[in-house]
C-alpha cells in the first residue's frame, strides 16, 4: 500500500508526492506479485476467516487484488477522508463557486443531439429545442449515451474493446436506506456481517453490509440515525432490474419486497431495533438507468480484473 501510494502521487509526508525512479523501481516486484492475483485469491492466502472476509466482503472477489490496494493508498494517505457534511456539501460548494464566476445551470433538460462546426461541436440541441452554442462541451455522462444519443459517432475502439471484452465487466447495485428511531446504533461505520439463510436469496447476498452516518450530525434529526444498504449487482442481476423496471407495478412490488427482506434482516441481527426502523427509499439499477440513461444502470467504471493494470483512455471525442 506503502509503495503503490508513492507511484499514485498521494505518497510523502505532504500527502501528494510521487516517487522517484528508485521508488518507482523498487515498487515492481510488489506490484507484479499482486497485479496477479484476484481479491479472491489474495484472500486464500490468509488463514483467519476474518482476514479472508475482509478482502472479498465490500468489493468483489473477482477485482483484482490491485484494485483494493490502489483505493487503500488513497486512504492510508490521507487523501481519502469525507469532506465535512459529506458529498451533497461538496457539490453544493462547487455549485455555488460556478455561480460566482458568473456561471449558470440548466436543470431538467435533456440533451438530444449536437451541431456540428470546423472539427468541432459549435451547439447542443436540448428536448425543447434551445440551442447552446459554447467554445468548449465536456461530456459527463456514460459513454453509450454520449457516442449514440449525443454525438451520433462510432465510439473509439479502445472503448469499444473494453465493452466487448467479457474480463471487464459492468456492474450496478440495488440501494435501501432506513431511518432508525435511535441515535446510539449497535455498531459504527461500515458493518458486514453474515446474511441469515433466510433472507440471502431474497436480497442476493450472503453477505450484508450495512452503513451508517452518525459522524455527520446533520445527516438525521436528533435522537435519529440512518442505515443504508447497498447489494452490488453483476451484469445479468442489473439486466433484471432494467427489464423489470418496464413493468411499473412488477418492479414497486419486487422492490418492496426486497425492501421488507432487508428490514426484517436488519431486526434479526440487531433485535433492539426491532419496530424502529422505517423505509426511506429504495433504488436499483433501473432508478441509474432512469437518470443516465446507462444500459446496465451502472454508475461506475469497469471493475478492474486480475491481470490488468489501470488505463487512461483519451477523454477527447473530437
Amino acid at each position: 500500500v506503502k509503495k503503490v501510494a508513492y507511484l499514485t502521487g498521494t505518497g510523502g509526508t505532504d500527502k501528494n508526492g510521487g516517487g522517484d525512479i528508485f521508488d518507482k523501481i523498487s515498487a515492481l516486484p510488489c506490484l507484479i506479485k499482486y497485479y496477479n492475483l484476484d481479491l479472491y485469491e489474495l484472500s486464500q492466502k490468509f488463514t483467519h476467516p476474518l482476514l479472508q472476509k475482509f478482502f472479498t466482503d465490500y468489493i468483489d472477489g473477482c477485482f483484482g487484488a490491485l484494485s483494493l490496494i490502489i483505493t487503500a493508498s488513497t486512504f492510508c494517505s490521507g487523501n481519502g477522508a469525507i469532506p465535512k457534511g459529506g458529498s451533497p456539501k461538496m457539490a453544493k460548494n462547487i455549485t455555488q463557486k460556478f455561480l460566482d464566476l458568473g456561471g449558470k445551470i440548466i436543470f431538467n433538460k435533456k440533451v438530444t443531439s449536437c451541431v456540428y462546426g470546423k472539427n468541432k461541436i459549435d451547439k447542443l440541441v436540448l428536448d425543447s429545442g434551445e440551442q447552446i452554442k459554447s467554445d468548449y462541451f465536456i461530456f459527463t455522462g456514460d459513454p453509450f449515451v454520449i457516442y449514440n444519443e449525443i454525438l451520433n459517432k462510432k465510439m473509439p475502439t479502445v472503448l469499444l474493446k473494453r465493452y466487448k471484452n467479457l474480463k471487464f465487466q459492468r456492474f450496478s447495485a440495488i440501494h435501501t436506506a432506513f431511518c432508525v428511531d435511535v441515535d446510539n446504533l449497535p455498531f459504527k461505520g461500515t458493518f458486514i456481517t453474515t446474511t441469515p439463510k433466510k433472507y440471502s436469496k431474497l436480497i442476493n447476498e450472503t453477505r450484508i453490509k450495512l452503513k451508517e452516518f452518525s459522524y455527520e450530525n446533520s445527516f438525521a434529526p436528533s435522537g435519529k440515525t440512518v442505515i443504508q444498504t447497498i447489494t452490488f449487482c453483476n451484469q445479468g442481476f442489473s439486466r433484471y432490474w432494467i427489464n423489470l423496471g418496464k413493468n411499473k407495478t412488477e418492479y414497486a412490488k419486487q422492490k418492496q419486497k426486497y425492501s421488507q427482506a432487508v428490514k426484517d434482516c436488519i431486526e434479526e441481527i440487531f433485535p433492539t431495533l426491532k419496530g424502529k426502523i422505517t423505509l426511506l427509499d429504495c433504488w436499483t439499477p433501473y432508478t441509474y438507468y432512469r437518470y443516465t440513461g446507462a444500459k446496465l444502470g451502472e454508475f461506475m467504471s469497469f471493475t478492474l480484473p486480475s491481470k490488468t493494470l489501470p488505463k487512461r483512455i483519451s477523454n477527447k471525442v473530437l
